[in-house]
């Protein structure tokens, strides 16, 4: 015990006096591993962002496989570096055994697997929370593993903290391709394996305590991680022809053959389950069809670039009110100077001046859905999907985001509405749709659909009766 406690006296003596070896062993260290998860991140956090939204053949295979590699034996590494990198290497040429530069190489292939791994986790769940909104803004997929890289920023953090810890600890490689040269390649892991077998336990204590300290700031870290209208002159509204949609074996939608106005506010009405929000996704192209076509006046990509959706649980991305509202105008090119003034405009329009700064997954539920309608209206859309937008709000939000769609519409937006509120329908449509079971059962203009419907099912469901 008392040469436990002498060395771990001497070992507090050399890092408050700052030992020479004690501060060049841990500044090489630091600079080796920090060099390395730079790379590493570089490299792993687009990779794990694109695993996350890209779907090719092999993706799952290669999932497995990356997984797998979290888990490689570092010394395995090391002897396979050494091969390549000596004289009797393809890479002897480059010099590069015992060096730093080998280090970090083998540091960099240990990480790599480890950050890429974890930041595809992180993706994966917030691609599935933002997957509809960045597919309805027509964004590519750079720009989509942009902003999940932009917005999952903490999770991301916590992947290359976890790369720095598992690379500041690791002694297996790094002694292989590095050797453990004196004032060249010596480093915390290697110095207290080499000092502890000479029996300076005082430098090899005092190095194993910067080491913790660095393995736990790495931890620490980790922890608290965690315009102008664009498009064609005239509306493109989407016409569909036998369109059948079916999932898993079940026909949720049509076959349905529907031809829409130009202009005006066409409300999509129904019961629950009737198919009224797979309407909306199928004309928006966010539901594939499995018969049928649809089509619109000009080609798919430049109608969809002109087209925004507000979705019954608002998505809301995780930045401030303000970074939400620029979005759209970021992706379409918007100048710095006129996408300010339009987030001022919308932010004073919806009552949020006060809040640009809030974080916006703070707001309450009618602010976070009137912010996602200001979003999807901010690039002035020729088409707007709306799918319940005033769903479970109080009569002033719904007061509000009502005056906001009549005001869209007024201002030539042409809005398509799913809704369950015949009060709401009859305020804002001017034309209807009617759907029962995924079938097309009536579409009239609004006064005769309210008036005078054709139909006994619309009869009964205006009249608040069951439909079987």
């Amino acid at each position: 015990m008392d040469e436990i406690a002498a060395g771990l006296v001497a070992a507090l003596r050399l890092i408050v006096t700052l030992d020479s070896d004690l501060v060049e062993i841990s500044l090489r260290s630091l600079q080796v591993s920090l060099i390395a998860v730079l790379i590493a991140s570089a490299i792993a956090l687009p990779l794990g962002a694109w695993l996350a939204i890209h779907r090719f053949r092999f993706r799952r295979a290669t999932i497995a496989v990356l997984n797998a590699l979290m888990g490689l034996p570092p010394v395995v590494v090391g002897l396979i570096i050494y091969i390549l990198l000596s004289r009797a290497g393809p890479f002897g040429g480059l010099g590069l055994l015992f060096t730093v530069k080998a280090m970090i190489i083998a540091q960099v292939i240990i990480i790599t697997p480890l950050i890429a791994s974890i930041a595809h986790q992180a993706m994966r769940d917030l691609w599935a929370e933002y997957h509809d909104l960045l597919i309805s803004l027509n964004t590519s997929k750079w720009q989509r593993i942009h902003t999940l890289i932009r917005d999952g920023r903490r999770a991301l953090l916590t992947a290359s903290l976890a790369g720095f810890g598992r690379a500041i600890g690791e002694v297996g490689a790094i002694i292989v391709v590095g050797g453990n040269i004196d004032h060249a390649t010596r480093v915390l892991t290697t110095a207290i394996a080499l000092e502890t077998g000479k029996g300076d336990f005082a430098l090899a204590l005092g190095l194993g305590f910067v080491l913790i300290a660095l393995a736990y700031r790495s931890q620490h870290h980790d922890a608290l991680a965690g315009a102008h209208r664009k498009g064609q002159p005239v509306v493109s509204v989407p016409q569909l022809s036998g369109a059948l949609v079916r999932r898993r074996g079940k026909r949720l939608l049509g076959p349905i053959d529907l031809t829409l106005a130009a202009a005006g506010l066409t409300v999509v009405l129904g019961p629950n389950g009737a198919g009224k929000s797979t309407l909306l996704r199928v004309m928006h192209g966010l539901e594939r069809l499995s018969e049928g076509s649809l089509n619109y006046e000009n080609t798919p990509e430049l109608a969809r670039r002109s087209q925004a959706f507000v979705f019954q649980s608002p998505v809301i991305l995780r930045r401030s009110v303000a970074e939400n509202l620029a979005y759209p105008l970021r992706l379409n090119g918007t100048g710095k100077a006129p996408r300010e003034a339009a987030v001022a405009d919308w932010a004073a329009r919806i009552g949020l001046s006060d809040a640009l700064v809030t974080p916006a997954p703070r707001l309450s539920g009618g602010e976070k859905q009137k912010l996602a309608l200001a979003r999807a209206l901010i690039a002035r859309p020729d088409l707007l999907f709306l799918d319940e937008p005033t769903s479970n709000l109080d009569g002033t939000s719904m007061r509000e985001i009502e005056a906001l769609i009549a005001d869209a519409v007024a201002g030539g937006t042409r809005v398509i509405l799913a809704t369950h509120d015949l009060g709401q329908a009859r305020r804002l449509a001017s034309d209807a749709v009617f759907l029962v079971k995924g079938q097309l059962i009536e579409a009239a203009p609004s006064p005769q659909f309210f008036d005078t419907p054709a139909t006994a099912q619309a009869r009964a469901f205006q009249n608040g009766d069951i439909l079987e």
